[in-house]
């Protein structure tokens, strides 16, 4: 078994083969859990199809806040350069899906929001705050 593992990383296989290799592995997920941590350290976690578009996403954690019109940006840090997740595409772009930005099987994604004079950040809704649980860590 360890000699065959050693074998294949020494065989030189296109970055082609690769992606389509590893496209297939995610096709087999039917849903994606996806947090999002806030500036206040809650965490709030959800469960989405891959194939759902991103806007979703921020359709989700706008119906969670208890300012649902602050405009926030949500931040997939696993990047070396931190990069924000599109909530509705470019004109003339197809949506982009939770699998095209490599949020399959799960992601922790951070929150930022964008506070104006008139809006900030308060929180997540106190009914959501109501029936939160604390992350164990064992």
């Amino acid at each position: 078994m360890r000699k065959k593992k050693i074998g294949e990383s020494q065989i030189l296989i296109p970055k082609y083969y690769k992606e389509k290799q590893a496209k297939a592995a995610r096709r087999r997920y039917r849903r994606t859990i996806i947090r999002i941590q806030f500036p206040d350290g809650v965490v709030l976690q959800g469960v989405f199809a891959p194939w759902e578009p991103t806007s979703a996403l921020y359709e989700f954690v706008s119906s969670a806040l208890k300012e649902p019109c602050l405009e926030f940006e949500l931040l997939n840090p696993v990047l070396v350069k931190r990069r924000v997740i599109p909530s509705f595409p470019a004109t003339g772009e197809n949506a982009r899906t939770l699998e095209e930005e490599d949020l399959v099987p799960s992601a922790l994604i951070k929150f930022k929001p964008i506070e104006t004079d008139y809006v900030v950040f308060t929180g997540l809704s106190n009914e959501l705050l109501e029936i939160s649980e604390p992350l164990v860590t064992d």
